[in-house]
């Protein structure tokens, strides 16, 4: 059996490769730029939105009624002894 190795491309799919891959890197740094100056404007937004609104209009807080009457009943309870477990051999069936 002989086994034969072909070289294929060469200097041009060397030089190929290098520029996908560098195109990739590109648009991958323009996405995450882009995701940052749009989490930046949103946060610029908000700060001037907070900052000219009256601040009763965002640190509103709910209204809370006064506490319930309590009815005054309370719940009879009874102590149980304290139950002890049973030996091992008083489980076995029978």
């Amino acid at each position: 059996m002989q086994i034969t190795y072909r070289r294929t491309g060469g200097i041009l799919t060397l030089i190929a490769f290098s520029a996908l891959g560098l195109a990739a890197m590109t648009f991958t740094v323009a996405v995450a730029a882009g995701a940052l100056i749009g989490a930046m404007a949103i946060g610029a937004v908000a700060l001037l939105v907070r900052a000219i609104t009256p601040k009763r209009w965002w640190q509103r807080r709910a209204v809370v009624g006064p506490p319930a009457e309590w009815p005054g009943r309370t719940i009879d309870v009874t102590a149980l002894p304290e139950r002890r477990p049973e030996a091992p051999e008083d489980r076995r069936a029978r």
